[in-house]
């Protein structure tokens, strides 16, 4: 298959909600669902895009969808200055198809677009196909963990962790931790953070009623100015603006709140838990907005994952 083959479909912000509703219904998209009408709801309001900002390619041959590539308006703070950048939302070329054209065609017609367009993760099928459209390497991110088993240390501790966990099972289950070595793992690790954890802040005096705090629907556009006196190093700007459109308009909803949407869409848009806990701490007498802080929690094949986002 020839890459002339293929056409791509642009669609602008102003217009994505609409393709998505549309979609649901043509020939083209039944088997592969180029948005979710939850994202294109989110992305028409997205307080950072304009209306002829493009949002989505569409990759079409023979008449039906074979992959897509999602892009989202947002903004990046540099040397002090906040500039418009462009951010990948979503890359997929369906399995029939991968190897033939369609991530080159649809990386193409990004590349005329004429925008910064930095991509932060991407599977290592992504990286190749960036890298053969002429993308180039800026760098590595770098993430740091703490693990208190790897540190020596802290080998003191992690055997109090172990002689601790083991004291407080009985045999059976001991048995049971050694034949399951992940879970063992986890477990001991678990135990280690929290006698670590113990033993640092055991010796800090805490003071009370050092602030008061309260969960809100949407931040304070005062906030504003706590934004404002972040670090100028280069960043992800996100505005009052940009969090409040996140809290409304979210692109994953838990189970129970599911409503009938048959789209096909490979990424995904419902969690068995998933919501966002945003909160604003004030003074003591609670008439001064000291901050703010917004939590994601989600629930994954029964084990729950808090962030701090």
């Amino acid at each position: 298959m020839k890459e002339a083959q293929i056409k791509i479909e642009k669609i602008q912000c102003k217009e994505i909600y609409n393709f998505a509703r549309r979609a649901m219904s043509q020939l083209p998209y039944q088997n592969v669902a180029p948005i979710s009408l939850r994202r294109a709801l989110s992305q028409t309001n997205n307080p950072y895009s304009r209306p002829d900002d493009m949002a989505l390619l569409v990759a079409i041959h023979k008449g039906k969808c074979v992959g897509y590539h999602g892009i989202l308006p947002g903004l990046i703070c540099h040397d002090g200055e906040i500039k418009r950048v462009h951010w990948t939302t979503t890359f997929f070329v369906s399995p029939n198809y991968r190897g033939k054209g369609v991530a080159g065609s649809l990386l193409k017609e990004i590349q005329k677009l004429n925008i910064d367009f930095p991509v932060t993760w991407m599977t290592q099928s992504a990286r190749k196909a960036y890298l053969k459209a002429g993308f180039k390497e800026l760098g590595n991110l770098i993430y740091y963990q703490l693990r208190m088993e790897k540190i020596r240390k802290l080998e003191a501790i992690f055997q109090e962790a172990q002689s601790s966990l083991e004291s407080g099972t009985d045999q059976e289950e001991i048995q049971k931790l050694h034949s399951d070595a992940p879970r063992g793992e986890a477990e001991l690790y678990q135990r280690s953070k929290e006698i670590f954890y113990s033993k640092a802040v055991g010796g800090l005096k805490p003071e009370q009623n050092v602030f008061k705090h309260a969960r809100v629907d949407q931040i304070d556009p005062q906030a504003q100015a706590i934004i404002d006196l972040q670090s100028k190093t280069p960043r992800f700007y996100r505005g009052v603006d940009a969090m409040n459109w996140m809290l409304k308009y979210r692109w994953i909803i838990s189970t129970e709140k599911e409503k009938a949407e048959a789209e096909p869409y490979y990424f995904s848009r419902v969690s068995e838990l998933f919501d966002y806990v945003a909160l604003e701490i004030y003074s003591t007498d609670k008439k001064v907005l000291r901050g703010f802080l917004i939590l994601s929690v989600r629930a994954k094949k029964g084990k729950i994952r808090l962030k701090i986002l």
